[in-house]
């Protein structure tokens, strides 16, 4: 083989080594797990089935839909009473506290010249992360500190068997005792 061949050759072999490498390297990547950001992990490990959004709040759907099954579910057991809708308006200001490991630190440097002049410098930096307890089958959860959810504004109830006044009266206040509301934030109609 003359010279050029073989410089040609060793360029090419250069070139497929590596693209070997690569190949090699991203084929191991796939097959070793990773060990993830700790924020994305506690992430999945808090929101579970669409109950939370992005903003780490659970869902005012959900509450919405969790207090309409609930309010439908005992006008429809009182008898005499069918074919039931209801409408639950909430105020959406849940609150969820997590429990937060917080790391701060800051150093300050004064450099001063020759000349008298002086230069500070400051540097910030902080950390978040959410605490994670492990219980006794492995399983990780986030460390909650409070949970307030949602309250109910107002109940609007539509359904058979409702004209009677008696009936009305008994949903209004099984509805007001057990949330809390005024008869004025209930409406029950047939």
């Amino acid at each position: 083989m003359s010279k050029i061949n073989v410089k040609t050759l060793r360029k090419y072999l250069k070139e497929i080594v590596i693209l070997a490498l690569g190949i090699a390297l991203i084929m191991i990547s796939n097959i070793v797990p990773t060990d993830k950001n700790t924020t994305d992990k506690n992430e999945m490990i808090y929101k579970e089935s669409n109950k939370i959004d992005d903003n780490n709040k659970i869902s005012s759907e959900y509450f919405t839909e969790y207090y309409t099954s609930q309010i439908k579910q005992f006008v429809s057991s009182i008898e005499g009473v069918s074919n039931v809708n209801v409408i639950v308006h909430i105020d959406s200001t849940d609150n969820i506290i997590l429990a937060e490991n917080v790391t701060s630190e800051s150093e300050k440097i004064t450099e001063k010249d020759s000349n008298g002049g002086s230069r500070d410098t400051l540097t910030e930096s902080n950390n978040k992360e959410f605490v994670i307890i492990k219980d006794s089958n492995g399983n990780e959860e986030i460390v909650v500190l409070s949970n307030h959810m949602p309250t109910i504004v107002g109940v609007a109830i539509r359904a058979d068997g409702c004209q009677s006044y008696v009936i009305q009266e008994k949903i209004i206040n099984a509805i007001k005792n057990t949330y809390g509301l005024k008869a004025s934030q209930i409406y029950v109609c047939w």
